[in-house]
Order: structure tokens, then C-alpha cells, then sequence
């Protein structure tokens, strides 16, 4: 009985500490994905790692980059794509041939991504997500009972909002790669609630 209750209220403090640290950031948690910025393709000679990047981009202040590698298939190409804020992905990118010359980086496409396709991918997150709840909700409704399909939703939000809130908590972003994680996180607490 006793380790219960301290089950709960350690689960219970990391929903507070989650909770205040999104609340305390505001509309910063929000990621590229969501707000919107500059992404850069480029092609290179030798491979950076991505965590250097980030790095460099951090303490040159630059802000949040995100920096991934990809193979196009059907093509011998690879590219880095970079993802900067609005408006500081050239300047980046002349920075990062400046600092890593034997990478050969050639910038193949520049494009800005709006507040309008931002605001599609936030309400394309929103109904993924909404929509596995409601589908969760009626399959244990069906299964077992109506109770317990309430109590599994409860269940599920419950972990989301602490892995949310201690993922941004811990100075990250909220990123549309950050929904795929938590649609994950839904699948592994309903298996476990269950």
C-alpha cells in the first residue's frame, strides 16, 4: 500500500514539473515543424555529424537547427537537410561552409516553410492525435467495458502529458518527429494498461 502511494505521488510530481515547464516556455516549445523557418538541402563531399551541427549552430546562437542526412531512392545523391528559424538559414549555411571547408557543402535547394503549412502540420498533429484516443476509447469500450475504456484514456493522457512535459522540461522542442514519438507512447500505455 505504501509504495503505491508514493507511486502516485511521484508520478504526480512529474506531471506538475512537466506542466509548469511547458507553461513557463510558452509558445517556444513549439519546434521549426510548427512555427515555421528556413530549410536548406545540401550536398557534401565528407559527412558532418548532425550533432556537431547542432552544436555549432548553438553556440554561434543560431537557434534551433535541425540537421538529419538523406538518401533519395533511385539516386546516388545524399543530402543534409538543414532546418533553421525563418530568415537565418543562408547565413547559416555560409557559416557552416566556413567552419567545415572539407565537407564541400553546395546548397542544392533553399526553401521557407510559412506560418500556413506550420499551422496545417499543428492541426494535422492535433487529429492524429485526437483520433487515437477516440479509436482506443471505443475499442476498449467494446472489448471490456465502457469504464474502461474511460479509464484507459485517463491512463494514456496521463503518460503523455508526463512524457511531453518532462521531454520540454528538459529544454527540447515539441517537433512533428515528438508526435510520432507520443502516438508510440499511446500504443505502449494502452498495451500496458490493458
Amino acid at each position: 500500500m505504501r509504495c503505491k502511494k508514493c507511486a502516485f505521488a511521484i508520478s504526480g510530481l512529474l506531471l506538475i514539473i512537466g506542466l509548469v515547464g511547458v507553461a513557463q516556455r510558452g509558445k517556444s516549445v513549439l519546434g521549426i515543424d510548427f512555427v515555421g523557418g528556413d530549410e536548406i538541402l545540401l550536398k557534401y563531399e565528407h559527412e558532418i555529424d548532425c550533432q556537431e551541427v547542432r552544436k555549432f549552430a548553438k553556440d554561434q546562437s543560431f537557434g534551433e537547427v535541425n540537421a538529419v542526412y538523406q538518401k533519395y531512392l533511385g539516386s546516388q545523391m545524399n543530402l543534409l537537410k538543414v532546418q533553421t528559424e525563418r530568415d537565418k538559414g543562408i547565413t547559416f549555411m555560409k557559416a557552416l561552409q566556413k567552419q567545415y571547408p572539407e565537407a564541400q557543402l553546395q546548397s542544392v535547394a533553399h526553401n521557407q516553410m510559412g506560418a500556413s503549412v506550420s499551422s496545417e502540420v499543428q492541426k494535422n498533429a492535433i487529429i492524429s492525435v485526437l483520433m487515437a484516443l477516440l479509436c482506443i476509447l471505443i475499442y476498449v469500450a467494446m472489448r471490456f467495458e465502457f469504464s474502461y475504456g474511460v479509464g484507459a484514456v485517463l491512463a494514456l493522457l496521463h503518460d503523455t502529458l508526463i512524457t511531453i512535459g518532462l521531454y520540454i522540461a528538459l529544454g527540447h522542442q515539441f517537433s512533428a518527429p515528438m508526435v510520432a514519438a507520443v502516438l508510440m507512447v499511446f500504443g505502449y500505455s494502452i498495451n500496458d494498461t490493458i
